[in-house]
């Protein structure tokens, strides 16, 4: 649905209120949007985002579950504000998923009821059956070691720099967002 105001973690949309009550302003409604479509209660709610912590309110449920895969407060632009209402949904819901079992203490000592640990999981069969090369990637014949995700300070661009110096026969290729500041620093 449209939404007159929607959370982001830039001002002023990073406000707690936003976070909590953006909501309201969709359009269509959201509840008798999800009643027509048989949404009256759900037996599990599960949250993946720190956007949505209305639905604990908004949705009956029998348990809820809020997944975390990283410590959003070590991002940039995670503000008190988004942090505040984190770790209330997280000592709200019944059980967080952790991607990491790093995750776990952190998680708990927020005040998590229950904290379950389920890795990002892979197929591997991708990576030991031979697959066909992606066109973008036809002009290079050696291996392709690949990174796809957010860079931020956790990104050791000196690493990559140290690894492709020491590999030369393998190609890097790095997927995701970035700018020009980050290169150079």
């Amino acid at each position: 649905p449209y939404a007159m105001v929607a959370p982001d973690l830039r001002f002023p949309l990073e406000r707690a209120s936003v976070l909590k009550y953006w909501q309201l302003s969709a359009m269509p409604a959201l509840m008798p949007l999800l009643r027509r479509q048989g949404f009256e209660q759900v037996d599990v709610l599960f949250l993946n985002s720190v956007f949505q912590p209305f639905w604990l309110q908004a949705m009956p449920h029998r348990r809820s579950v809020y997944r975390v895969a990283d410590l959003n407060s070590g991002f940039g632009g995670f503000g008190r504000s988004a942090q505040a209402v984190e770790q209330s949904l997280i000592r709200q819901v019944d059980c967080v998923v952790a991607a990491a079992h790093c995750l776990h203490e952190p998680l708990a000592s927020m005040g998590a009821r229950q904290v379950a640990v389920i890795p990002n999981g892979i197929d591997p069969s991708v990576f030991t059956q031979p697959q066909p090369r992606p066109q973008e990637y036809l002009r290079h014949s050696g291996p392709i070691a690949v990174y796809v995700g957010a860079f931020g300070p956790w990104f050791d661009f000196r690493l990559l720099h140290a690894c492709a110096t020491a590999l030369p026969w393998l190609q890097f290729a790095l997927i995701g967002p970035l700018n020009a500041d980050q290169l150079l620093a």
